[in-house]
């Protein structure tokens, strides 16, 4: 008995021992997760919750940025229409129309940060409600689960060394067994977890111009439409529409870069969502292997919490990434759809629509007025020169004119020179009292610019030896405000070169409806194209394009059909040879030229290549000012050079004492 007992004490202690050692810092340990679980569960929550209050403030704030630029956007259109409707061209309404077009570049990126941000906000608080708060929940739920399974397999750690098997300790220990055993980490938290999923914080209210709403927890959260507030444009502003981002010249290369940042960005987490979901897959791969061989090695599944966990928290992540995808993509197709419809044409310049609806009315009988001053203006110096050489030129070749009326099949659409008359239907009376002396002077303007005038008949037959800047109906760096002014008709045409992001772009300008310009487009071979077939050199694109009579696009719908000829007075850069320096003006400075065909001594004027294009504007319209006075007191205008950089304006040299 005493040997019985004293073995029977023997195991009491070393259970007790046991039990205060191991078990009691088991439970401890476990204490710690469970705070740490709960830690983590709360950040967690805290973070994915934060995020939708930062969208409500970046919401509220790019609304107010939305109406500031708004209001500026309002004010400087509201006095430039104000000042250009007075008719009074100056400075001032230089400085109104660019405060104009810089309100309206800030107002298209805003709006375009508006919509960028309704779309990620929508797209976050749908997630939010649907992923991103039910993963967090099971995931927490796993975690509680796997700290059930601890805590009861400490519990039968306790029951084993607390058993006795006899009198009370027995009934006892057969009733905590039973309660030990009844634990099931499947339906602990099935009722709370259960009860949580239909009470979820229902969505923060982000509908345009309404303050922060908690809805009632007692019932699921309903979706929250986010939507364009209609009013914010009312009755219209420019060519912004509600919902749709602006692609135009002021924000086409800031959509660009924000396209690329976004592909960027969809890539990484492309990798970053292909990465987890094969350390995912290794994770399961190996908890399937360990429940295997979990018999054999006890070392093994003691690895088995530890991938469980991790996977666990991979899953989470991974629910993430998809949804971070899935906003991506939506920004994504939301950019890009309207560049690539936008296709080799060049952006439209906003300013543009905006200034033909400000004119209205009043815009067409300016249109008329104008028309009607130049071409009083070119009566005075060009219209008795024309007629006269024109008859001239019959007297002289009279079988010209037979030859092609005799095969007009063949023959191409006549070729408009720009701003110049080349036809004649009824000459004045007085035309040939004064022919003579016409003639001679419309014979001296040829020899001054050295452009004959038969060079452009043959100008749509294609020449190999003949480079681009040859081309009769190739305008050089011509700006964009000049090429309006140029085309006309339906289906006039000219090729002209830009510069863009440091780039250089040749561009084919049509009108057709309205003005529409096509950058040329480079296949990998070095070939030149729109839609159609790729030609070696972009004349015989331009030639077959012309020939065809197919649209350039068929977006677009422009056929060319009357190549616009440089005007007489545009000189070739290379036909003028510059020499000595004389002088420095606003726009560059001032050289004692040479012109190479007739070798006349002439001033040139240059204008600096890194001036800003409002300045070239201004250069360019000081030469035809110039042009329009034929006055022995006033320096003679000779030509404008277009064809490259820099431009120039080529005057009559007077000598100085």
């Amino acid at each position: 008995m005493v040997d019985g007992i004293e073995e029977w004490s023997n195991i009491m202690r070393q259970n007790a021992d046991t039990l205060v050692i191991d078990t009691v810092e088991k439970l401890a340990s476990l204490i710690t997760e469970k705070r740490a679980s709960r830690k983590v569960y709360y950040e967690e929550h805290q973070r994915i919750t934060n995020e939708v209050s930062r969208l409500q403030e970046a919401v509220l704030k790019s609304k107010n940025n939305y109406e500031q630029a708004l209001e500026l956007f309002k004010s400087s259109k509201t006095k430039y229409e104000d000042q250009y409707l007075k008719g009074k061209p100056g400075r001032k309404l230089d400085e109104l129309k660019e405060r104009y077009q810089k309100a309206s570049k800030k107002l298209h990126q805003v709006h375009n940060e508006y919509v960028l941000l309704l779309c990620e906000a929508a797209d976050y608080e749908r997630d939010f409600r649907t992923v991103l708060l039910p993963g967090l929940l099971e995931y927490q739920e796993r975690v509680q689960e796997d700290m059930i399974d601890k805590w009861r397999c400490i519990l039968c750690e306790v029951c084993e060394l607390t058993d006795t098997t006899r009198g009370r300790y027995s009934q006892l220990q057969t009733d905590v067994t039973s309660s030990v055993s009844s634990v099931s980490p499947k339906t602990e938290y099935s009722t709370f977890s259960e009860a949580n999923k239909s009470k979820l914080p229902d969505p923060i209210g982000f509908a345009f111009c309404k303050d922060l709403l908690w809805l009632s927890q007692s019932s699921p959260p309903d979706p929250v439409p986010f939507e364009f507030c209609n009013d914010l444009l009312g009755d219209g502003v420019g060519s912004l529409q509600a919902g749709q981002l602006a692609v135009d010249s002021l924000t086409v290369d800031s959509l660009r870069l924000r396209l690329s940042d976004i592909e960027h960005r969809l890539r990484e987490v492309t990798n970053e969502l292909r990465e987890k979901q094969n350390l995912l897959n290794q994770h399961e791969t190996e908890v399937a292997n360990i429940k295997k061989n979990s018999l054999q090695d006890s070392n093994i599944a003691s690895r088995l919490p530890v991938l469980k966990r991790a996977s666990d928290v991979l899953r989470r992540e991974l629910n993430e990434l998809r949804c971070r995808e899935s906003w991506l993509q939506h920004q994504h197709c939301l950019i890009h759809d309207p560049l690539a419809a936008l296709g080799c044409e060049e952006a439209p310049q906003p300013w543009e629509a905006a200034q033909a609806q400000v004119n209205g009315d009043s815009g067409y009988r300016s249109k008329s007025l104008l028309s009607l001053n130049f071409a009083h203006q070119r009566s005075d110096s060009l219209s008795l020169k024309s007629r006269s050489a024109a008859i001239k030129e019959l007297l002289r070749k009279p079988f010209n004119r037979s030859k092609a009326s005799a095969s007009p099949a063949s023959t191409p659409p006549t070729p408009t020179r720009a701003n110049t008359e080349e036809r004649v239907t009824s000459p004045d009376q007085n035309s040939l009292t004064e022919m003579s002396n016409d003639g001679q002077t419309e014979l001296m303007s040829q020899a001054v610019n050295g452009i004959p005038e038969l060079e452009f008949c043959n100008s749509q037959n294609y020449d190999p030896d003949r480079c681009l800047e040859d081309e009769p109906w190739f305008h050089g760096v011509l700006p964009r405000e000049e090429v309006v002014r140029l085309l006309v008709n339906e289906g006039d045409y000219l090729v002209r070169e830009t510069t863009r992001n440091d780039e250089q772009q040749v561009v084919l300008s049509v009108c057709w409806g309205s003005h529409k310009h096509f950058i040329v487009q480079t296949t990998p071979e070095g070939h030149y194209r729109f839609e159609g077939p790729a030609f070696p050199t972009i004349q015989e694109l331009i030639l077959h394009q012309h020939g065809c009579g197919l649209p350039v696009t068929n977006k677009s719908g422009a056929i060319l059909r009357n190549p616009i000829f440089r005007e007489r007075w545009e000189l070739n850069n290379d036909d003028v040879e510059l020499r000595d320096k004389i002088g420095r003006g606003n726009f560059g400075d001032v050289y004692k030229a040479r012109l190479r065909d007739s070798g006349l001594e002439v001033a040139v004027k240059t204008c600096r290549v890194t001036l800003p294009d409002e300045q070239k504007k201004k250069f360019l319209q000081e030469g035809r000012i110039l042009k329009q006075y034929d006055h022995p007191n006033i320096v003679k205008f000779i030509g404008i050079c277009v064809q490259k950089q820099p431009i120039m304006i080529v005057m009559e040299l007077v000598p100085g004492e």
